[in-house]
């Protein structure tokens, strides 16, 4: 973690054994999500650099991991073909689905909280409906 104003390092994230892919940090600043090669996220404190919590479940390298926008849940997915809803607060996988192919090249939100893009390296476009618990998904191809 840096200072911006001094351009020092507050302090190093420690806690990964591989290198990490990715980095979401909740709206509020006060918590990120890391997803490494290890094949673990980790939710972080950012104030004091404490990991709060390791989130396990993909069996296979995580491209991606992004908070959404209330702070509470985060989406990943997977290289084994999967996306996962998580509560960060209690490390619960909340919903799965399976995506007809694994290496994800981007995730993001539309201003809807519900809705999800996924754009794949095989070159598909995949909207998921997150309202709730459900995960339905549309195919885009390209």
């Amino acid at each position: 973690m840096w200072e911006f104003d001094t351009g020092k390092c507050k302090y190093v994230l420690k806690g990964h054994t591989e290198y990490v892919h990715s980095v979401s940090v909740t709206s509020d600043g006060k918590r990120a999500v890391s997803e490494s090669g290890d094949r673990t996220f980790r939710v972080w404190k950012l104030d004091t650099g404490r990991c709060l919590r390791v989130l396990k479940g993909p069996t296979d390298l995580m491209p991606g991991v992004r908070v959404m926008s209330d702070g509470l849940r985060a989406v990943s997915t997977s290289n084994d073909k999967t996306l996962r809803v998580w509560e960060l607060e209690t490390g619960k996988c909340l919903a799965l689905a399976w995506l007809s192919a694994g290496g994800t090249a981007e995730l993001a939100f539309s201003s809807k909280i519900s809705l999800l893009i996924i754009a794949s390296f095989t070159g598909q476009v995949l909207e998921f409906d997150l309202h709730g618990r459900s995960l339905n998904a549309t195919s885009h191809a390209s």
